[in-house]
């Protein structure tokens, strides 16, 4: 078999700016006192955030040994739709203005897939 041969290893969907959909994982970390305050953050974010147009997926997970520890896992048709996410008035809100002072570790990164096994 010759490179690029066969289907590709993960699926890409379609988007109108042709632009591969985008996938954040961030990674949050509040203190113990102020984490009940960052739940309910992060829920009304999830909410509001999964009702944008080009948003894919967004998934709030919290460790269950080590409560507030957080990972949001986001997933945007394409770099458009990711730039008017962080562009909406909910997330400078609710991210910027509201959850970062309460965060002791905030960490984003955009992440390709390697491989899937998932559809």
């Amino acid at each position: 078999m010759r490179p690029g041969d066969g289907p590709p290893a993960t699926p890409v969907l379609a988007d109108r700016s042709g632009s591969p959909p985008v996938r954040i994982v961030a990674r949050w970390r509040a203190a113990p006192e102020t984490a009940d305050r960052v739940r309910s953050i992060l829920r009304e974010l999830a909410g509001r955030s999964s009702a944008e147009h080009g948003c894919l997926r967004f998934d709030v997970w919290e460790a269950t040994t080590e409560p507030g520890r957080f990972v949001l896992l986001e997933e945007y048709a394409d770099v458009t739709a990711r730039d008017a996410h962080v562009a909406t008035a909910h997330f400078r809100d609710l991210v910027l203005a509201q959850a970062a002072p309460l965060l002791t570790h905030r960490e984003v990164g955009e992440y390709a897939p390697l491989s899937s096994t998932g559809g």
